[in-house]
């Protein structure tokens, strides 16, 4: 149960940092950074509120150990934000032609 709080956490953490990047992105010329970067903001805000929300059933469980809790949307939402990171910053790098 340590180990899970502590991926909960890292996700909570994480999901701050995505937001400062999108938010960076988020008036950029672009419209397709600018896209990748309102919906990356969206997603880690409900990342991170999904982590919030999961830390205290794992503390109680911790507590009373037949509680029973899923946190499966945290691993699929993180994977999700970490793919449209890196797609944000593809779109930001212009890509570069092999001569």
């Amino acid at each position: 149960m340590l180990a899970a709080t502590e991926y909960v956490w890292c996700a909570f953490r994480n999901s701050g940092i995505l937001i400062q990047l999108g938010e960076a992105s988020r008036n950029a010329t672009d419209p397709a950074v600018a896209a990748t970067a309102a919906s990356l903001v969206e997603n880690a805000t409900r990342l991170r509120l999904d982590a919030m929300q999961t830390l205290p059933k794992i503390y109680l469980s911790m507590v009373f150990p037949g509680l029973t809790w899923t946190a499966q949307d945290l691993p699929e939402g993180f994977d999700k934000l970490t793919r449209q990171a890196v797609i944000l910053g593809c779109l930001q790098v212009p890509a570069q032609v092999a001569l």
